[in-house]
């Protein structure tokens, strides 16, 4: 099957008047596919989502407002595809709910989902925003206004800003957006990604004179943040860093990457739900030169190898190569977690 010519919204999901529930995932990359749906659309009720009791929350909600839509769109979001959820998994409930349903998504732990006969793309490469674009875009070209967005989403989601292919005036700017996007949505329980989409909403991706400064002064908190996080962290085999109950562990990304860790995992404390998740990070640059030397300097080859999402999906969690994460139930789960990972971390650069 030819993906070009059915990579595209047909039937209801065409249909710019249709009564949509929508539901995209909790961070800039669902937000920006979350504005393509609120420009695609006239009549999408959108909902932010993630994995776990937030998923299961919504899917009731899907279930007691089922006649109020004509369809239901996931983007940048799978339902989950493997755990047991009344007799069956959280998507076939999904979709036993009877509406036609949507799913646009590119992480690689339901990549195993992905069929376009069922109007279900999990496409590996690009992220959920992009993908999400180029499928309205297709019948829609008013969207272009939002390919800005997209491409500097693609970069922060993707974390491509020391890919080849970035120039650093984009690498930097996204950066930037990222850091606005943060700001405004705020973190953990007190986030508010509402506030992102109405930033957005418009495709305007030009700071300002007082997001500059915004920005500026954030910089100079994250770095004062880093040399107490650094100090308090714990050092992980083949150059990793543990980091527990960092306030911001996405805006020291850079600066670990930076500082020449090869990998960092962040154990945060409870969300307001009760949930404790933990983030996975791998930092390509800082990888053994052996390493590296063995895969020719081929960095998506050594993505194969030093993946986070494999590892992950056994135990539950999963996303990307790179960037990955896990929800537990408690501290102590989280500590289990660590303690089953061990093994990956000692050998995972063994060539």
């Amino acid at each position: 099957m030819n993906l070009q010519n059915t990579f595209k919204p047909t039937g209801v999901f065409a249909d710019r008047n249709a009564r949509i529930l929508g539901f995209t995932h909790q961070d800039m990359d669902g937000v920006s596919a979350g504005v393509i749906l609120k420009n695609f659309y006239h009549n999408i009720d959108l909902h932010f989502i993630n994995y776990g009791q937030t998923e299961r929350e919504m899917y009731q909600f899907a279930v007691d407002n089922a006649g109020d839509y004509d369809g239901i769109v996931f983007t940048d979001f799978t339902p989950n595809i493997s755990d047991e959820f009344n007799g069956t998994t959280l998507f076939n409930a999904f979709k036993d709910i009877g509406l036609p349903m949507l799913v646009i998504d590119h992480h690689k732990k339901v990549i195993s989902a992905h069929n376009p006969d069922d109007n279900t793309f999990v496409i590996d490469g690009k992220c959920g925003a992009y993908l999400t674009y180029e499928f309205y875009s297709k019948v829609c070209p008013e969207l272009t206004v939002f390919e800005d967005l997209c491409f500097y989403t693609n970069i922060i989601d993707l974390f491509l800003f020391e890919n080849p292919s970035v120039s650093r005036e984009d690498a930097d700017y996204a950066r930037n957006l990222a850091i606005i996007f943060s700001l405004i949505v705020g973190k953990g329980a007190d986030a508010n990604y509402e506030r992102g989409l109405d930033r957005f909403i418009d495709g305007d991706v030009e700071l300002s004179d007082d997001e500059l400064y915004m920005i500026a002064e954030k910089n100079k908190a994250d770095e004062k943040m880093f040399q107490e996080v650094e100090s308090s962290s714990v050092k992980l085999p083949n150059n990793g860093i543990l980091i527990i109950k960092c306030p911001d562990f996405s805006a020291m990304n850079e600066r670990l990457n930076a500082a020449g860790y090869a990998y960092a995992i962040h154990m945060s404390d409870a969300k307001a739900n009760g949930e404790y998740p933990i983030s996975f990070r791998f930092y390509p640059k800082n990888y053994p030169s052996n390493f590296r030397e063995h895969f020719n300097q081929n960095e998506s080859e050594m993505d194969k190898v030093a993946d986070w999402n494999i590892v992950l999906n056994q135990l539950g969690g999963g996303g990307h190569a790179r960037a990955s994460g896990i929800t537990c139930k408690s501290e102590d789960e989280q500590a289990n977690i660590l303690k089953k990972i061990m093994p990956f971390l000692n050998n995972v650069f063994d060539v």
